[in-house]
């Protein structure tokens, strides 16, 4: 058994560190994830913006040889026009001309439908752009106010630790040794109030010659199942 008065006033210290502690990760993480989100939004604009460019080129390669293909329509008009074309040779032209239409037309319809994604692509982007400059000074705005919060809290936090370190001062080498261990072991709260016959930080049930000693005194005793220090703070009559 351990007398555990100084003790609970120790843990109350760590415990209110802990809490501290949790509430600067968790300003700290939100802050995290909204770059997490943004850094998400900026790789999905650059994948458009690249999709982007490459319609582009395609568009710009399908005018070009729309243009080659409007030139040797041109040409071949003018050779279906001359006198003194064979029958043979009209023929001839007449089939070559009817093949420059169709991949004349089936070139107007790619450029046209790469115009339409582009337009898309264009409207997403601009909106897009400024979502994004929206999320970030949104982000400066809560990094801005998340200092403040955190210089308060981490200010908290060094005022408790000073008083822990006080504390602490005040325990016997032994008895603190056991506390700091147990502390760097269940990472947590040590000290346990018991007011049934069962280990609060295991669970597991506890005789009641365990407990019958720990009764009306201000003292502690490890756990046999998990080495939790429980003190019973319930009625005599829960043990029996």
């Amino acid at each position: 058994m351990i007398e555990c008065t100084e003790l609970l006033v120790l843990q109350e210290f760590d415990l209110e560190i802990d809490r501290l502690d949790e509430k600067i990760r968790q300003i700290r993480e939100k802050a995290s994830r909204m770059e997490a989100d943004i850094q998400k939004e900026q790789e999905l604009l650059d994948k458009k913006s690249a999709l982007l460019k490459k319609i582009q080129l395609r568009k710009k390669g399908f005018e070009t040889e729309l243009g080659v293909a409007s030139e040797k329509l041109k040409t071949l008009e003018l050779k279906l026009r001359n006198v003194g074309v064979t029958p043979s040779a009209y023929v001839a032209l007449e089939k070559e001309i009817a093949t420059v239409k169709e991949q004349i037309s089936d070139l107007e319809t790619k450029v046209l439908e790469d115009m339409e994604k582009l337009e898309t692509l264009e409207k997403d982007l601009t909106k897009g752009h400024k979502v994004l400059a929206g999320l970030r000074q949104h982000l400066e705005e809560v990094k801005k106010r998340q200092a403040g919060e955190i210089k308060a809290l981490e200010e908290a936090r060094d005022l408790a630790w000073t008083k822990r370190q006080q504390a602490g001062l005040k325990i016997p080498g032994d008895r603190l040794q056991v506390y700091e261990e147990l502390r760097h072991l269940k990472k947590g709260r040590v000290i346990w109030d018991a007011e049934t016959p069962g280990c609060p930080a295991c669970g597991m049930s506890l005789p009641g010659g365990f407990l019958t000693p720990l009764i009306g005194r201000p003292v502690a005793d490890h756990c046999p199942y998990c080495r939790a220090l429980i003190r019973w703070t319930g009625l005599l009559d829960a043990i029996r």
